[in-house]
């Protein structure tokens, strides 16, 4: 059983559980007279410990354009309903319909989960959809608060520990939205396939315009398959920044970085994270790093800080020569075709190498840009301090179809070095 993936839905249940005992205690406290008091203290408290944690760089939220904002406004009016409809339903002092109300509840739901699945923009993660939410949602702790002093007997409340437990509960909440998050960007996401037939409308194969996967939108398991991905890469390409970055090279369209393995914790987890998208795009299998002491990670940052790029290198001994192959006679796209198609070899005799490219990747929508050259130039310039790499000293991992091109046109010669970068050898 693999724990690492098991971990985020057990802290998921744990905080469920929790927060849900917790909220029918304080609502037994409050006689479910004001539901939206404790509502409102939870919009409150999450909106301020996603602020604190969004500035401390503990969770990526970043600044968004109004643009942004204003489009998720409809996702924040139906959450709202949702809350307003569930309190309602839940109190004793607003009226004899609260089969009406809960209606309305549950339909807000709905329209939330199919508005958010819709929702294309590129610029907000889910946490900074939610803290649109949050603060959109503080009046209700302002008019709970208020209709409570003025209405509620103080001879049943004891204020001290009102406000401490809507305290908790609020953390609880926090918490149960973090563990929500990562859970949705494991593999734990079948369960979301009813809000993804709901959702549905168009057939045949399309290309998502954020993550750019192509995938099937009548199909359940595509869509399913597609949301794990999509929410993966949009979780791992936002770029927030931290204090002392390594700027490589700036560039009119970004900038490169480097990361080293004794870089703080929030960057090494940042690597991680972009590490295993990279290695889900590219169809590799998830394989920890021999000896990650010795690994370099090249980041290219787009301009609206998104990670574009990512070169990960390492120290190694030896590598292996392609074997060239005479290309068939015909024009050059069926030569491409062809170089795509076609498996290819490599000598069995190693030859000296001094890094190895375990993956380079590009964002499909930014390739051709430039950005992998750019990359390897500032490796080649940076890997060894005082040192420039030719690019024989250079090897690639079992490079894919299009990475093989890619060798091929850098290096100038289909007889580059390649190694394996999960059974190849290391330094010590």
């Amino acid at each position: 059983m693999n724990w690492a993936r098991a971990v985020p839905g057990l802290l998921f249940c744990i905080c469920f559980i929790t927060s849900c005992f917790t909220n029918k205690y304080v609502l037994s406290v409050l006689k479910f007279t004001y539901p939206t008091l404790f509502q409102g203290w939870q919009s409150c408290t999450g909106a301020l410990l996603l602020w604190v944690t969004g500035k401390l760089g503990w969770v990526e939220i970043s600044t968004f354009p109004r643009s942004a904002a204003a489009h998720w406004l409809p996702g924040a009016v139906l959450f709202l309903g949702n809350i307003y409809g569930g309190s309602k339903a839940l109190s004793m002092l607003f009226g004899p319909d609260p089969y009406f109300w809960a209606f309305v509840h549950f339909c807000c739901v709905g329209s939330y989960r199919v508005f958010q699945k819709n929702f294309k923009s590129s610029h907000l993660s889910e946490l900074e959809q939610q803290f649109i939410n949050y603060v959109l949602h503080e009046d209700l702790l302002f008019m709970g608060w208020k209709m409570w002093k003025i209405r509620c007997p103080h001879t049943f409340i004891n204020t001290i520990t009102i406000d401490d437990l809507l305290t908790y509960s609020g953390i609880l909440g926090f918490f149960l939205l973090l563990a929500g998050v990562k859970l949705k960007t494991g593999p734990s996401l079948v369960h979301c396939a009813v809000w993804l037939f709901l959702a549905k409308n168009a057939f045949g194969a399309t290309s998502c315009n954020v993550c750019g996967m192509l995938y099937s939108p009548s199909t359940t398991e595509d869509e399913t398959q597609h949301l794990l991905f999509h929410n993966q890469f949009i979780s791992a390409v936002r770029y927030v920044g931290w204090k002392k970055e390594r700027i490589l090279g700036e560039y009119p369209d970004g900038k490169i970085i480097l990361v080293l393995p004794d870089d703080p914790k929030y960057a090494l987890k940042k690597v991680e994270e972009i590490r295993e998208m990279v290695d889900n795009d590219l169809g590799f299998q998830q394989v920890e790093t021999k000896v990650p002491s010795q690994t370099k990670t090249f980041l290219f940052i787009s301009n609206d800080k998104k990670v574009t790029g990512c070169l990960i290198a390492e120290h190694i001994q030896e590598g292996y020569r392609v074997i060239e192959e005479p290309l068939p006679e015909g024009s050059e796209g069926e030569k491409v075709m062809f170089e795509r198609q076609r498996a290819w070899c490599c000598s069995t005799v190693p030859e000296p190498a001094v890094c190895g490219i375990s993956r380079i990747w590009v964002f499909s929508m930014m390739r051709r840009r430039g950005i992998a050259s750019r990359m390897i130039e500032c490796l080649r310039n940076n890997f060894i301090y005082g040192s420039h790499l030719s690019k024989g000293e250079i090897a690639f991992s079992d490079p894919t179809p299009d990475g093989k091109l890619f060798a091929t046109h850098y290096c100038g010669t289909s007889q580059f070095l390649v190694y394996n970068f999960i059974s190849g050898p290391r330094l010590n």
